[in-house]
């Protein structure tokens, strides 16, 4: 996975885990200005990309960062918006790019938690039904995820 990543040629490139607080999306979104909200929606198939995909902003559970991009954006965090949501935004103001990689990291908090999980995946359930009005592509292509071991 590390190799993945390093061998993406972007500033900033991200592997895709399940986001804990956003639960059936992975954690990545853009941000609302006007509501001040993530929004998650946009990138709900997230996890068929085949190939480095750009996207607003993604979680920084397992990511590569440009060493001088920490000088150019300074890290900080306020209530209710953790420091990747400002670095995210602070690149966004730089037009420096950020990409989702088709690689796929655990997230203890819901991967090694059977309730969790099960809670993640019943809303990943729901989120795609309600889009599509039965249960979408993604879920099918998600459950390939949901083995053992995984």
């Amino acid at each position: 996975m590390l190799e993945y990543l390093i061998a993406c040629d972007q500033p900033v490139a991200g592997a895709l885990y399940k986001d804990t607080y956003q639960q059936g999306y992975y954690c990545v979104w853009e941000f609302d200005a006007v509501s001040g909200r993530h929004q998650h929606m946009p990138y709900l198939r997230i996890n068929t990309i085949r190939r480095p995909t750009r996207v607003d902003a993604i979680g920084f559970g397992f990511t590569k960062v440009r060493t001088d991009l920490f000088e150019a954006v300074p890290l900080r965090a306020t209530p209710g918006c953790a420091s990747d949501t400002h670095f995210c935004l602070g690149l966004r103001e730089r037009d420096v790019p950020i990409h989702a990689c088709p690689v796929f990291v655990k997230n203890v908090k819901i991967d090694d938690e059977a309730a969790a999980l099960r809670t993640w995946r019943r809303r990943l359930l729901l989120a795609n039904t309600s889009t599509s009005g039965r249960m979408g592509r993604a879920y099918e292509l998600a459950l390939e995820f949901w083995r053992p071991g995984y």
